[in-house]
């Protein structure tokens, strides 16, 4: 707990909210966490050399790492209720962006980031998609856990499906003015275009419209969220318990949906479910994430046989690794679930990865029985 506590001092004091207290309260926990003033000196360096910042990327961040603060019991900064303007015009603001900053910053610093540099050769898609199924008529495509699977529509629309997705389609060439197909997991679509007819896919929180674009759609029942990935051309997501509310997305944005917890379909306790909590929204637009300059967004470089990570937390990762792998994961220590992670793993055993992860996390350890991995 007292890392987590010197994190909060750090932010307060970043922020110029620490009192005398809590600054001789961090001195203290720093001298028995010395490795600590390097992170600290680092976050000093990065808050000064900061002078641009993107307002979308930092109300996105802001939400994230609200959010994972919460989840440990902290409050890293003062509510930011945007509705109700406070003091003086633009105060509010400042304070919201000054808190989101410090987010973005410690993202950069408290991540935990691992790569395995010596990718296989045939590590790429066609590797992975030997087999291409081209549809016809109506019909059901479904994809087991540790499986994906690549498509063709019957209008000539290209889909490639995760693990343990599932996609509903109709003979789109005897329908008159439109394309539709219902999507419970996770796909990358590549639309071909027709104007006369645009290509919508429904999922149980949100429909995505097009014309003809390359986007990614992640609509797990029991994940908290639901993302819309956009790589090229244009989509207009639309959420279902409002119709009236849509969003434009421009190539390289995603736009996340924070489901309600009563909407999270699942029965497993490891899946990671986040409550809406004040003064923050449940849709947010964000940039795409190109983990270490990679040329291709963390959010679609599972169709190259990668699973990528970006700031997310051990079980979150887990939940990913238990659909990759069709494997159980259980954690003995509790702490680690919450260990944040930024990385790749390209075309990896399950003994290997975890060999990588080990050798990467200290005090972490793991054992395999059968199917399931217990972490402790």
């Amino acid at each position: 707990m007292n890392k987590d506590k010197i994190w909060h001092l750090i932010a307060r004091k970043l922020a110029g909210e620490a009192s005398i207290d809590e600054l001789r309260e961090l001195e203290q926990l720093l001298q028995h966490h010395f490795h600590m003033k390097h992170d600290l000196k680092l976050l000093e360096q990065l808050w000064l050399a900061e002078s641009e910042h993107d307002e979308e990327y930092l109300e996105a961040t802001y939400v994230l790492h609200q959010s994972k603060m919460k989840k440990m019991g902290l409050q890293p900064g003062v509510n930011i209720d945007r509705e109700k303007p406070a003091g003086p015009a633009g105060a509010k603001k400042k304070v919201f962006y000054k808190w989101a900053l410090i987010a973005s910053l410690f993202l950069i610093v408290t991540t935990v980031a691992f790569f395995f540099v010596n990718r296989p050769k045939n590590a790429g898609s066609e590797a992975v998609y030997k087999k291409v199924e081209q549809l016809q008529n109506t019909g059901i495509a479904e994809t087991r856990k540790a499986n994906k699977t690549k498509l063709v529509l019957p209008d000539g629309s290209t889909v490639w499906l995760n693990s343990g997705s599932k996609l509903l389609y109709v003979d789109m060439l005897k329908v008159a003015n439109r394309r539709e197909v219902t999507l419970t997991g996770e796909a990358y679509f590549d639309v071909a275009h027709d104007e006369k007819k645009p290509f919508i896919i429904h999922t149980a929180s949100i429909d995505v419209k097009v014309l003809g674009t390359e986007f990614n759609v992640k609509a797990y029942p029991e994940d908290a969220t639901v993302e819309t990935s956009l790589i090229r051309g244009s989509v207009r997501v639309v959420l279902k318990n409002d119709p009236s509310k849509s969003y434009l997305l421009k190539p390289n944005q995603k736009l996340v949906l924070f489901k309600p917890v009563a909407a999270v379909n699942t029965t497993n306790e490891k899946v990671q479910t986040e409550k809406a909590f004040e003064g923050i929204p449940k849709v947010v637009v964000q940039k795409l994430n190109y983990i270490n300059g990679s040329a291709i967004a963390a959010e679609t470089s599972w169709i190259n046989n990668t699973l990528s990570f970006h700031d997310e937390s051990f079980k979150e990762v887990a939940v990913k690794m238990e659909r990759w792998y069709d494997v159980e994961f259980e954690f003995k220590n509790k702490r680690l679930e919450l260990e944040l992670l930024t990385g790749m793993l390209p075309s990896e055993s399950l003994e290997k990865a975890m060999a990588a992860w080990k050798f990467t996390t200290p005090g972490f350890n793991y054992r395999i029985e059968n199917n399931k991995v217990i972490i402790f």
